[in-house]
């Protein structure tokens, strides 16, 4: 049984009067009482008109950029700030935990699913006690040598108190040992086959995966007997001079231009629901929906008719921002090929 619940640190995310998603004052905005509703009106057209159009160029220059350049970083800044990779990084380890039935991780086989440019989460749980630990990605961005952030990183897990000579004997031997990290054609998880996992973990990737329902399906064969699953999607826009005014802002897009501008990284637009139901259809159990970040219903009202139409109906909780799903493996009588 599916349950929604709002996550203890959710609130909404409201979206901003249009004027300062421009940046600019707006004289119209001030006088739309005297100006009757015709004029509210068009300058309600005006200003979707202008998000849209901004929506789409940010797309555009992104598909350049990483056209030429390549796909380089998941987040906003990179391996060089060092205090801040390792203060994200425990709190990662410590929001995934949270995710579990208990966060207790000793003899447990992890898989995490788009670990982003390093392999300190990783390295905290086998510090932790953790059997193995697998990372997986489509993009080879991940830091292998042991420079300052690993230092920085393995100093900050001996103040905690965990194993910090076995992490660092894990990144020496990296794919010789539990620590282990794979970029995957197509991003296809039938490379891991013969692997299977008590943890299936992912943070704010999921929402970058050209077919996450392969994904989802090729899972099967891949979670232990009773194995639990937490993952958080962003289901966002990634632009952040419009993630905080104007987060729904890829979903104005029509389907046909979207496609068009597609690149590596681009959010792939599947909905909360889309996740459940594939999840269900695969034997997850237990799947429960914690709303983390949503869009005020009057603030979602102001912008749902704007939306492309895939994306103005009641299943696709387009309230939604950032979730997590969490999930249960159910014992099965019966196997299956790996999806292809």
């Amino acid at each position: 049984m599916l349950q929604w619940r709002a996550c203890a640190r959710s609130g909404a995310s409201p979206i901003r009067p249009h004027c300062a998603v421009l940046r600019k004052r707006c004289k119209r905005c001030a006088i739309n009482g005297r100006m009757g509703d015709t004029t509210t009106a068009v300058h309600d057209i005006r200003a979707n008109l202008q998000l849209t159009v901004l929506g789409i160029g940010a797309l555009a220059m992104n598909k350049v950029r990483y056209s030429v350049r390549g796909y380089r970083s998941p987040r906003p800044y990179g391996n060089d700030q060092i205090e801040a990779v390792v203060d994200y990084s425990f709190a990662t380890v410590e929001k995934m935990r949270s995710w579990a039935s208990t966060p207790n991780v000793e003899g447990l086989r992890i898989l995490e699913l788009g670990p982003g440019d390093n392999l300190c989460v990783g390295l905290i749980l086998l510090g932790l006690g953790a059997e193995s630990y697998d990372a997986a990605d489509i993009n080879d961005l991940v830091l292998r040598d042991s420079g300052p952030l690993y230092t920085r990183l393995f100093e900050r897990m001996a103040q905690e108190g965990l194993a910090v000579a076995r992490a660092r004997s894990a990144l020496r031997q990296l794919n010789r040992g539990p620590l282990r990290y794979h970029v995957l054609e197509d991003f296809d998880l039938r490379f891991l086959s013969g692997r299977t996992y008590d943890r299936i973990w992912s943070q704010a990737a999921f929402e970058h995966f050209t077919k996450p329902m392969r994904t989802i399906g090729q899972l099967d064969q891949l979670a232990a007997p009773e194995a639990e699953l937490g993952v958080e999607i962003d289901l966002m826009t990634h632009t952040r001079a419009l993630r905080a005014s104007d987060p729904l802002n890829i979903y104005r897009i029509p389907s046909w231009l979207y496609r068009s501008l597609t690149f590596s990284g681009i959010p792939n637009r599947y909905r909360t629901a889309h996740y459940t139901s594939a999840l269900e259809a695969s034997g997850w159990a237990e799947l429960t929906v914690d709303r983390v970040a949503s869009v005020a219903p009057d603030e979602f009202a102001r912008v749902e008719r704007w939306l492309a139409a895939p994306f103005r109906h009641d299943e696709a909780h387009m309230q939604d921002l950032i979730v997590i799903i969490r999930g249960q493996r159910t014992p099965r009588t019966l196997t299956f090929p790996i999806a292809a």
